[in-house]
């Protein structure tokens, strides 16, 4: 069993990548656009994802709401749509200021002058063993 850091690291992570993915969209979300982004192929190696777990989704999405960073408008046919929420601005310049979080060295690097976190997590740059280290069961999380 993982200690409860690992489980806040990776659910900080997940966040991260979501507001990420906010930051870069302009606009209001949906889960499998986050996921999708995250995610590719390349020859030799198959298919990856960096984030697999809709458990650990969900979870980063609650921590989020929590923070006071989205919102989500629920939909009885359709996926729930995440946005920004109010606050945004406040709170986020709040939480890059926790240098225990990976926000405050994402809030270091101007995003002008980036493409984003896949490209900087992509496997170019990460390699498989920090995406076999994310992977976690599905269980694990419930």
């Amino acid at each position: 069993m993982r200690s409860s850091v690992s489980n806040s690291i990776l659910r900080h992570y997940h966040a991260l990548a979501i507001i990420d993915f906010m930051n870069r969209s302009n606009g209001d979300i949906f889960q499998k656009d986050v996921q999708n982004d995250y995610s590719g192929e390349q020859k030799a190696e198959g298919v990856w994802n960096l984030l697999p777990s809709n458990v650990l989704f969900g979870k980063s999405l609650t921590w989020l709401i929590q923070s006071g960073l989205i919102e989500l408008t629920e939909d009885n046919f359709g996926p729930a749509l995440i946005q920004k929420s109010e606050d945004f601005d406040r709170n986020w310049e709040q939480i890059q200021l926790k240098k225990d979080l990976p926000f405050y060295k994402y809030g270091r690097i101007p995003l002008a002058n980036s493409s984003g976190l896949p490209e900087r997590l992509s496997r170019r740059c990460v390699g498989p063993p920090l995406s076999e280290k994310l992977r976690v069961p599905q269980d694990h999380w419930h």
